[in-house]
C-alpha cells in the first residue's frame, strides 16, 4: 500500500507541473482558434504545443482539449 502511495505522489506531482502548459495550450485554443475551421484550428493547436515545448514549459506533448475542458457527464449529455 505504501508503494502505491509514493508512485501516485510521484504521478501527481508530475501531472501538478505539466498543468501550466496544458493550461497554456488549452487557453490558447479556446481563445484563438474559435473562428476558424477544424483543419486550421489543429494546425494552429499543434503550432502552440510545439511553441511551449520549445520554450521548456512544462507540459503533456499531446492534450486532449475536450476532455482537459469538460467533464465526461457533460460530454454525455452531449451525445444525447
Amino acid at each position: 500500500e505504501n508503494t502505491r502511495w509514493a508512485e501516485d505522489s510521484k504521478n501527481f506531482a508530475l501531472r501538478r507541473k505539466r498543468l501550466v502548459g496544458d493550461v497554456a495550450c488549452v487557453c490558447a485554443f479556446v481563445v484563438y482558434c474559435g473562428p476558424f475551421n477544424s483543419e486550421f484550428r489543429d494546425r494552429l493547436y499543434h503550432d502552440f504545443l510545439a511553441d511551449t515545448q520549445k520554450r521548456q514549459v512544462p507540459g503533456h506533448s499531446v492534450v486532449e482539449k475536450v476532455s482537459f475542458l469538460v467533464d465526461k457527464g457533460t460530454m454525455c449529455d452531449w451525445a444525447l
